[in-house]
């Protein structure tokens, strides 16, 4: 590839973790002398974009909602939402990983009391997940008993919500993937919440997206201080008795993580970045395909991009 002024070189790993370098990477290219080099990383971007050799992979920070000492809402039958998140985080990241996507879990150990320094550490990451379960408010909450213990519970509203700042940043890219979760979510057979919407009954959380039950919450610590994509997924209502024991199945879960997985590919894969680099390479691509070695090159810088461990720099 070019080499990239004053920071050593530019790895074709680059193109695989949310095409954060397209701009750098078009400049570099098109400042240098001869052709050879803008040609062959021309066809190496365009190559690995279709051949789909595991080209592309996404960074997501999966955030564990609440922590050991404060656990969030109790469920209808005695559990704390934090057990709920971390089951459900986990999967997640397991999901992710195993699409060869990197995925990096926060507050798993239960002890990030300090919420100002979770979305630090999203930092770097193409998008940060907050996870958590959802509760009612108290004036629709009665009471029953549940192996000899009384619990509070609701079965009145159900359903996942999704919750974006607009005091963050990249306000834009967040509700890109709210959106698609939310949609992901609906295929798989989800419904959204229209609780936290409604003024009298709920938070009046306005939608951003209300088809597919995306609200904005401005003031949310862990969205807000975030300088990456951030949104906060409620799975379910967990005071509602029906559905916590759908939140306990496996099988639930698993839907819920590949409809996530899912919406990945589709919101940061489909990145403005991405959309940049493919009409930027039209004219290269063509170029490039004239070029034999540059031919036979692409498909051996595809494997190493899937490797992403190789770098290369074009000769002078």
């Amino acid at each position: 590839m070019c080499a990239r002024a004053g920071s050593g070189r530019t790895t074709v790993a680059h193109y695989a973790t949310g095409w954060r370098h397209v701009e750098e990477v078009k400049i570099l290219c098109r400042s240098e002398r001869g052709r050879f080099g803008r040609r062959i990383a021309a066809l190496t971007a365009l190559a690995c974009l279709v051949s789909g050799n595991s080209a592309f992979a996404a960074s997501i920070a999966v955030d564990i909602g609440h922590y050991l000492a404060k656990p969030g809402v109790i469920s209808a039958r005695g559990v704390p939402e934090f057990e709920y998140n971390r089951t459900l985080a986990i999967e997640i990241a397991q999901a992710l990983e195993q699409a060869r996507h990197r995925a990096r879990l926060i507050g798993e150990d239960g002890m990030a009391n300090d919420l100002g320094r979770r979305a630090p550490r999203a930092n770097g990451m193409d998008l940060l997940i907050s996870v958590h379960h959802d509760s009612v408010q108290p004036r629709f909450i009665s009471t029953w008993e549940f192996e000899g213990m009384e619990h509070k519970y609701s079965d009145r509203f159900s359903g996942f919500s999704l919750f974006v700042s607009r005091a963050n940043p990249q306000v834009e890219r967040s509700l890109h993937c709210a959106s698609a979760i939310g949609a992901a979510l609906r295929r798989a057979g989800f419904t959204p919440s229209r609780y936290h919407a409604d003024p009298v009954l709920g938070e009046n959380r306005p939608f951003a997206d209300e088809e597919n039950g995306v609200h904005y919450f401005d003031n949310l610590a862990v969205l807000r201080t975030a300088s990456v994509p951030a949104l906060l997924f409620e799975a379910g209502v967990i005071v509602h008795r029906d559905e916590e024991l759908r939140m306990r199945d496996p099988a639930v879960r698993a839907r819920i993580a590949s409809g996530i997985l899912e919406a990945v590919a589709s919101c940061i894969g489909n990145s403005p970045e991405k959309s940049a680099m493919q009409s930027m390479n039209a004219k290269d691509a063509k170029d490039a395909k004239e070029e034999e070695m540059g031919m036979m090159e692409a498909p051996r810088w595809c494997s190493i991009t899937a490797n992403a461990r190789a770098t290369a720099t074009r000769r002078a």
